[in-house]
């Protein structure tokens, strides 16, 4: 893969249902080392646009290529390999360890059958501290609180070492403290080169870490750009329907346009 191949990308693709397109068809792509972040009110289609990238749902129009190849030319272990998912929330129904739960990101990169071995651990054991996952390593993760379970998701997510990180609303769950922990988490993966493409409803969060940001509404992209060039209070009041002054005022002061 040469330097300017995208991580991640999308051509002239429409998103659905069915065979029916939610909207217009659009391209999007991230490069190594690059935020990209998703923003959109509710029902947009941004969960379907994420299930599409992964290969979860077929396109309706178009293509999604990860790494320079067509996603379909991956099976599901090397799309592991490639891009790493921390969904919304995840049900973990059963009493596993928080240590084993980590160590299951580490699948991609074993045999058939075969257990994570010692250096497997290891690698978990550094994305629990990355995180400050430590002391809640040997609990099991039902007795952890949402917010609590939502890190370990994504602890999961970093020891499959993938160089693309897809995060659909990563912080939604999470007090105030564990949402700055996990920004700072973003930009560091970002500067060791992974890419990251992530959703949120919080433009604020996006201005904080992103490169670029997409506005998405009805199914398709209404706007594409440096994220303070897009997240400007007149674009968001226009994406969420609510008025500019309002947007203004909640927005950074970095975040406003001049």
């Amino acid at each position: 893969m040469s330097a300017a191949t995208p991580l991640l990308e999308a051509r002239g693709l429409a998103i659905g249902h069915a065979g029916v397109a939610l909207g217009a068809p659009f391209a999007l792509s991230v490069q190594p080392g690059e935020v990209l972040c998703l923003l959109g009110p509710n029902g947009c289609g941004k969960t379907t646009l994420f299930r599409t990238l992964l290969g979860l749902l077929p396109a309706v129009h178009g293509e999604v290529a990860l790494q320079g190849k067509p996603l379909r030319a991956h099976d599901r272990a090397a799309r592991a390999r490639c891009m790493a998912y921390v969904p919304q929330a995840s049900p973990l129904p059963f009493a596993w360890r928080v240590r084993e739960v980590v160590a299951m990101g580490r699948a991609a990169h074993l045999g058939l059958l075969a257990a994570p071995g010692r250096a497997d651990h290891a690698i978990a054991d550094d994305c629990l501290r990355e995180l400050g996952l430590q002391a809640l390593a040997d609990r099991t993760v039902t007795t952890l609180s949402g917010g609590e379970r939502q890190l370990v998701l994504i602890a999961r997510a970093l020891a499959q070492q993938a160089p693309l990180l897809v995060m659909d609303e990563p912080t939604a769950s999470l007090d105030f403290g564990n949402q700055l922990r996990i920004l700072d988490t973003i930009r560091r993966l970002a500067e060791r080169g992974i890419g990251v493409l992530l959703s949120t409803h919080q433009p604020q969060h996006a201005l904080q870490v992103a490169d670029r940001i997409a506005l998405m509404s009805g199914g398709s992209l209404q706007a594409l750009g440096p994220a303070h060039e897009v997240a400007t209070p007149e674009h968001l009041a226009t994406l969420y329907g609510v008025d500019v002054a309002r947007v203004a005022a909640a927005l950074p002061a970095s975040g406003t346009s001049t």
